[in-house]
């Protein structure tokens, strides 16, 4: 074990303090001291950024800066995504061959070509002879590569015989929705020409991969629908101006036909239950991919600003759900827009989206939440009274008002924690284009009485009301750029 050791000068020093002292047994003149202890302890020391708290935003929403440093908030939410079967029917047919040639109508008037990924050719002969008859069957305006579709099959006695052939991967070219069927038969034996007793064709299961033509006007109905957005249901919103929002809708088509989108109204339903009804004014004509672009998407955005529509005001008013109503004319100019081609894949979906840069100015922006407290434990002793020190350095264009409210178990106003509703942090100041110029320092000393700390045992419930503007109470618009921060030093001075 190692023994605590003294260094050479306290060895030296060491009899001159004990020969120093004297003793004294007479404890009746000692005095009680006076003590004042007060304990300081910081509880809080952070900086935070606007780029921070950006960081909360959902998947739905993003941060765009630009080259000048200004921040807007940008929101995209997928509406609807529509594909439309019934542009181009191709029901099962039957087809009777009442004679050796038959035209019939396969596809509507006005289609050039379907190309078929699957489908199948059904037959039903007989022939009535007892002896072997080779039938072609073969159908006109159908085929892969030869405008024909030919097949042949050998009946050994009179039948009836059924049987049938893949389509997939063959083409149809009508004209004006007729295609021909024919057969002809003939005996095996002396290949002599002869009339089937019965024959029926049948088409089954088509569907197509690619079409061309002139799909004919059709009006779809998109639907109605909405989107809760809860923007401003919590909070109480006074002269918020907004310098340059924007509401788009992103429509993505991949039908290379002409469409025109009729947004029929947009509904804004505010916190307070109020609806506002906004008309959309003109059709949205789409866009569409060209021959020479089969495949590829084509993006038309319509635009609602404040130059173009009442509804930005009342989006600044707070908004709890946004509803709509959409629909969709095909060839909207008839035969005269010219023809198209659809794929199987064609797709048409609507995105809404919202671009709002961080610049605008705002009179008053509160929030208010009451909290369960039970702080019927919390002792006053042993302190009896101190002091909150704050210090912070506000890199913000907006002052803060902060308050809470102590209520007893009936509801009781019992205390606030100010004494007035004074702003607690001075905004950062601007220039002229309202841009950051300096940050506002400011040190507040709060002090807690003891009669204020006699309230805490009592509370059951507190009150928190939290409320900023921007520059001059909201008369100056201001901008936010990432670099905007907050530093917050908090201690506590107790006397004990």
């Amino acid at each position: 074990m190692r023994r605590p050791s003294l260094s050479l000068p306290a060895l030296l020093l060491l009899p001159l303090v004990l020969f120093s002292c004297q003793w004294d047994d007479d404890f009746s003149r000692l005095q009680q001291p006076e003590w004042h202890p007060s304990l300081a302890a910081p509880i809080v020391n952070t900086h935070i950024s606007l780029g921070d708290l950006l960081e909360a935003w959902g998947e739905s929403t993003w941060v765009e800066t630009d080259e000048a440093g200004q921040i807007s908030l940008v929101y995209e939410e997928p509406l609807l995504d529509a594909s439309w079967s019934s542009l181009l029917a191709l029901p099962d047919r039957t087809i009777p061959m009442a004679d050796t040639l038959v035209e019939f109508p396969v596809v509507m008037p006005g289609i050039s070509l379907v190309q078929l990924k699957q489908g199948t050719l059904t037959y039903n002969i007989s022939s009535g002879l007892s002896e072997a008859v080779e039938v072609m069957i073969l159908i006109e305006r159908v085929g892969a590569e030869e405008d024909v579709f030919e097949r042949y099959v050998v009946l050994q006695d009179g039948g009836p015989h059924q049987g049938s052939f893949s389509l997939a991967g063959q083409e149809i070219r009508a004209e004006g929705g007729n295609i021909v069927f024919r057969y002809r038969a003939r005996r095996q034996a002396t290949g002599e020409i002869v009339r089937l007793q019965a024959c029926e064709y049948g088409l089954q299961d088509l569907a197509y991969v690619y079409a061309e033509g002139y799909f004919g006007q059709f009006v779809f109905n998109l639907g109605a629908d909405s989107v809760g957005l809860d923007i401003g249901s919590s909070l109480e919103i006074e002269g918020l101006r907004l310098a340059d929002p924007k509401v788009r809708f992103i429509i993505e088509n991949s039908y290379g036909i002409p469409i025109r989108i009729d947004a029929n109204e947009l509904t804004v339903l505010s916190p307070d239950g109020q609806q506002t009804v906004f008309g959309l004014g003109d059709s949205m004509t789409v866009g569409y991919p060209a021959f020479g672009e089969i495949g590829e998407t084509v993006t038309t955005v319509a635009e609602i600003n404040r130059s173009n529509s009442d509804i930005i005001p009342a989006l600044e008013a707070g908004l709890a759900s946004l509803s709509w109503a959409f629909s969709a004319h095909t060839h909207p100019d008839g035969p005269d827009g010219g023809s198209g081609f659809i794929l199987d894949s064609s797709r048409l979906a609507i995105h809404m989206g919202a671009e709002v840069p961080l610049h605008g100015q705002v009179a008053r922006c509160a929030m208010s939440e009451m909290i369960e407290a039970d702080l019927s434990d919390f002792s006053a002793d042993p302190v009896q009274s101190g002091q909150l020190k704050l210090i912070v350095d506000n890199g913000f264009p907006f002052d803060l008002q902060v308050q809470a409210y102590f209520y007893d178990g009936e509801g009781l106003l019992l205390d606030s924690l100010f004494d007035s509703d004074e702003p607690l942090l001075q905004p950062a100041t601007v220039d002229a284009d309202g841009w950051i110029a300096q940050p506002a320092h400011c040190e507040h000393l709060i002090d807690i009485p003891a009669d204020r700390m006699a309230v805490l045992p009592r509370t059951r419930t507190i009150g928190l009301r939290a409320s900023v503007s921007t520059t001059d109470r909201g008369q100056v618009p201001v901008r936010l750029t990432e670099a905007a921060h907050l530093g917050i030093k908090l201690g506590l001075v107790a006397d004990l």
